[in-house]
């Protein structure tokens, strides 16, 4: 009852009208119907109860799959009452799933809610060759499917295609395309080259070439060149091609040092130097340079920069006495010992020594070479004693005059008078004789009335065995004369050691010599000290142990060459070579064989086909 009740709240009045109409048109039909079925008319009373609890349905939805066969109207308007059937058919593109294609108006509402009609699907449009089929969605009535090829491959025809209404059923709006590989230009020819160009002159996409230059000119840039595509359509070459161009490297200036590999004069594009700086530089930059195609080196020529303590340090009246006089460059660390002149003595008494330091200056102990003089004799009454004002200078003499006699004495080379002189008033005593002298040392005098004393020391590098001090007493000395014995300095063994760390050894005492890892000894293993200050035999080398297959290269002795020999260099290139060739020749041969495949086949369009 529920919407009669609202067609009588309707308040137009016109509306009310043709509502009116609408329920004596009802009562009609529903009085046909019931005299129909009951072959009887019922009663007005039982009609009209009948009408009044009859249900009403809004006009029916409209369905995008089917539309109404025959729908009935009245003054423009359809009235529909529980009961009433509609009978749908499918639209075009669509066909049915159900026996039944009916709308049926039942309290109120229509009934089947799910669609009885569904779409019509178009088949696989098949394969792509080279290219790919792309299913958005479905393959349905109203889809899209799209057309995409490989790289390299033109798309010839729709890129797209819909599946649509076709006669009687659907079909494709358009067939499959073809992918249809891309073709670049003859590539490109370059001044002074060729290139290896085939023998049909069609060079499809993913195809080659290699160029090369006529002597004398280099090959810049990439040697091959590919065909690829711009713009997903265009066939064009990449990289670029190279260029031939004459290209010649001056022999490097490199100060200070030398070149180990890579001799000239003549150097062209790409040819690479290997330097090395001299003993006491170091280099600053890389020691590998290539000449490049603006004939230059690159990177740029390193420098050697100072490493070392240059030129001896100067010391005054002194020498040089553990390197040679000729030597002026000095690493790190270095030692020069230095002694005095002949004439002169080591203030104090020990030899000079200069230090190579880290800032490349020297290092030296105080020090200085004083000129040797004998002290002058004066007497003084019963007393003789000596000035030290160097009126003596050695081999000079003086001589004291006795009563009865004269005593002479001579200025040694160590600055002493020899023989001792004693005193006149003592000429009854014969006195004691000279102090001896000895080898690799020295003695001073001090002379007293009636006694004289004598001090011995040693030079640098010996030890004095005995007393040191020796008094002439009533014509004796007090002791024997010492001597000095020497002592052997460290040896120095680069990259090795001895088995006994001292800075001096004793005469007779042995070492064992042993070399670092990576180097092999060179001479004896065990070496002695003698009494000259040497080692005998003389001190050993350890020698770098290069690998099995280096040899030495004559440019330097440490440097050693361990690459292959010229002749195995160029077997190998030449093998290289004829390996590329063969390849170039098989890629050839596969992409002519395609070719030809690709002349045999014929585009034939594709019909659109109907559904049952």
């Amino acid at each position: 009852m529920e919407p009669l009740q609202r067609r009588y709240d309707e308040r137009a009045g016109d509306h009310i009208y043709k509502n009116w109409l609408k329920v004596l048109w009802g009562l009609e039909k529903i009085s046909e119907t019931l005299y129909s079925e009951q072959s009887r008319p019922l009663a007005p009373g039982l009609l009209t109860l009948n009408w009044l609890t009859a249900g009403f349905c809004d006009p029916p939805p409209k369905l995008v799959y089917a539309a109404p066969v025959s729908p009935l109207e009245i003054g423009g308007e359809t009235i529909f009452i529980d009961g009433t059937q509609l009978k749908y058919t499918c639209r075009p593109g669509y066909s049915r799933n159900t026996s039944k294609t009916i709308l049926t108006c039942e309290k109120n509402s229509w009934y089947p809610t799910t669609p009885f009609c569904v779409k019509k699907r178009c088949h696989h449009p098949g394969e792509l060759n080279n290219g790919r089929v792309i299913v958005n969605t479905d393959l349905e009535f109203g889809s899209k499917i799209e057309f995409s090829c490989l790289e390299g491959y033109n798309l010839i025809g729709s890129s797209t295609s819909h599946c649509e209404i076709f006669e009687s059923g659907v079909a494709w709006s358009d067939p499959l395309p073809v992918c249809e590989i891309i073709i670049c230009p003859p590539p490109p020819q370059i001044s002074n080259g060729r290139h290896s160009s085939r023998e049909d002159g069609i060079y499809s996409f993913g195809s080659s070439v290699t160029y090369r230059c006529n002597t004398p000119f280099s090959l810049i840039g990439k040697a091959s060149v590919s065909c690829t595509v711009v713009n997903e359509t265009i066939g064009t070459w990449s990289p670029q091609p190279p260029i031939c161009k004459k290209v010649s490297c001056k022999q490097p200036q490199f100060p200070n040092g030398k070149l180990i590999s890579g001799l000239g004069p003549i150097y062209t594009y790409k040819d690479t130097i290997l330097l090395e700086c001299n003993r006491g530089y170091v280099l600053n930059g890389t020691n590998v340079i290539h000449c490049e195609d603006d004939s230059l080196w690159h990177p740029d020529i390193p420098t050697c920069v100072i490493n070392a303590c240059i030129e001896k340090p100067l010391i005054e009246n002194a020498e040089l006495i553990s390197h040679r006089r000729d030597e002026n460059m000095f690493s790190v660390g270095t030692v020069l010992t230095f002694a005095c002149k002949r004439g002169y003595k080591a203030i104090p008494d020990i030899l000079f020594t200069a230090t190579c330091q880290e800032d490349f200056s020297w290092s030296m102990n105080e020090g200085f070479c004083k000129k040797i003089c004998c002290p002058t004799p004066v007497t003084d009454g019963e007393t003789l004693h000596f000035i030290n004002d160097c009126k003596y200078t050695p081999w000079t003499t003086f001589t004291l005059q006795c009563k009865s006699s004269r005593r002479k004495s001579t200025c040694q080379q160590d600055g002493t008078w020899k023989p001792v002189i004693s005193m006149c008033e003592n000429e009854e005593e014969p006195g004691c004789s000279s102090p001896k002298t000895i080898a690799n040392g020295n003695y001073t005098i001090t002379a007293r009335f009636l006694s004289v004393s004598v001090e011995y020391s040693c030079n640098d590098g010996y030890v004095l065995i005995g007393n040191a001090i020796n008094t002439c007493q009533r014509s004796k000395w007090s002791h024997a004369f010492p001597y000095c014995q020497a002592l052997c300095p460290k040896p120095e063994i680069l990259n090795g050691k001895v088995s006994s760390e001292k800075t001096q050894y004793h005469i007779n005492e042995s070492v064992d010599v042993q070399c670092s890892p990576g180097y092999y000894l060179v001479g004896p293993q065990i070496i002695t000290c003698s009494e000259n200050r040497l080692w005998i035999p003389a001190v050993p080398k350890c020698e770098w142990e290069f690998p099995e297959g280096c040899e030495k290269v004559s440019a330097i002795y440490k440097f050693m060459q361990c690459l292959p020999n010229a002749q195995d260099v160029k077997m190998a290139l030449e093998i290289h070579k004829l390996t590329l060739e063969i390849e170039m020749l098989e890629l050839e041969i596969r992409k002519k064989k395609d070719a030809n495949q690709s002349h045999h086949h014929h585009y034939v369009p594709h019909k659109k086909e109907k559904d049952p």
